[in-house]
């Protein structure tokens, strides 16, 4: 056998102790220590260390925000008569005669109250059927489109007493009885 240099015996001892060290480290966790036959080796106690385990992440449930409520509209004390207007989808307005009184505003709120587009004109029979089959254009001021679900505001003054008539000039609607009578009367 070799001779081996004075340092390395140290250094090989030292390995082997920190290896068996390791070893009986590695092999007493969580049990006891593996007995060795080294008396140089200080067996290392076994420890138990608390791990906590985490909290479960507390839920936060947000509540619906509530949709804001819209501002009422202003309305002019003008003195407007209301009438109150429901297109419907079996091609009917409700009410089917509407009785208001000349020289008064009227203010007609108009409701579409299905899922078909519908309009409101007031004009007389042979009105509604040029603007139904358009020959001729509803003037502004007797006319609105109402989309469905929505509602829309007609306001005008009848300045004499008359009949007239309130359709609706989607095309096919006036034909098939979309209509309602409108009766102005003296105040």
């Amino acid at each position: 056998m070799t001779p081996s240099p004075r340092w390395v015996r140290p250094l090989a001892a030292a390995g082997s102790i920190l290896l068996l060290a390791g070893c009986v480290r590695l092999s007493s966790v969580g049990s006891s220590p593996v007995p060795t036959s080294d008396p140089s080796v200080v067996p290392v106690p076994s420890v138990t260390v608390p791990v906590p385990t985490p909290s479960p992440t507390p839920r936060i449930t947000l509540a619906p925000t509530p949709s804001p409520t819209p501002a009422p509209t202003p309305t002019p004390d003008d003195g407007a008569q209301v009438v109150e207007v429901s297109l419907l989808d079996t091609l009917v307005i409700e009410p089917t005669r509407i009785t208001v009184r000349s020289g008064t505003p009227v203010r007609f709120v108009v409701t579409n109250d299905g899922g078909l587009p519908h309009d409101f004109f007031i004009g007389t029979d042979r009105e509604q059927k040029q603007r139904e089959s358009a020959e001729a254009e509803p003037g502004p001021d007797r006319y609105i489109e109402v989309p469905p679900g929505e509602t829309r505001t007609l306001t005008m003054t009848f300045p004499e007493a008359t009949r007239t008539i309130a359709g609706c000039v989607v095309p096919g609607h006036y034909s098939a009885g979309m209509r309602s009578t409108v009766v102005v009367r003296e105040p």
